[in-house]
């Protein structure tokens, strides 16, 4: 996962999303993997508090109406 999550941090970079200027499928993508990773294994990989430029650009990805609409309830 670690290898995973720095492979994402430097397809990053300082674009807005992974391909560009412009929300692709590789970001819902890679944002539904993070996001289960957090929602099943946050106590024992908290990758957020690691990783701050990938933490916010999850942050942008789930304040949309389609991420915020298929969040899973504990």
């Amino acid at each position: 996962m670690n290898a995973g999550i720095d492979a994402l941090i430097d397809a990053l970079g300082r674009k807005p999303f992974l391909g560009g200027g412009e929300l692709a499928l590789g970001d819902i993508a890679c944002a539904c993997a993070l996001f289960w990773i957090e929602f099943r294994l946050k106590a024992d990989f908290d990758w957020r508090a690691r990783h701050a430029p990938l933490a916010a650009w999850a942050g942008r990805l789930e304040s949309r109406p389609s991420f915020e609409a298929t969040v899973p309830r504990a």
